[in-house]
């Protein structure tokens, strides 16, 4: 099953084409195009890019403690920064 790679939700409904690369934090590779749903499709056409960090927080799979949400700010910061970085347009 595909799922947006910024909310993890399962209505996907676009496909940007990317490079592959490694993630930020070393933890694996993102290989190739992200999927996105229509919500996430518009943050990333319109570049907004702090919603886009917000929506991907709020809606991480089994959440955020408030002792983890500092360091997953960065970590998707960068991961959205390295798929901008690789982004094929």
């Amino acid at each position: 099953m595909i799922i947006c790679d910024f909310c993890s939700s399962p209505d996907v409904t676009r496909r940007y084409r990317a490079k592959s690369f490694v993630d930020p934090a070393r933890l694996g590779i993102s290989d190739g195009d992200w999927a996105a749903c229509d919500v996430c499709a518009d943050l990333v056409d319109g570049e907004h890019w702090k919603a886009l960090e917000n929506r991907s927080i709020e809606t991480f799979p089994g959440g955020v403690d408030e002792a983890h949400e500092v360091p997953m700010r960065i970590y998707i910061a960068s991961l959205h920064r390295k798929f901008r970085e690789n982004r094929i347009l």
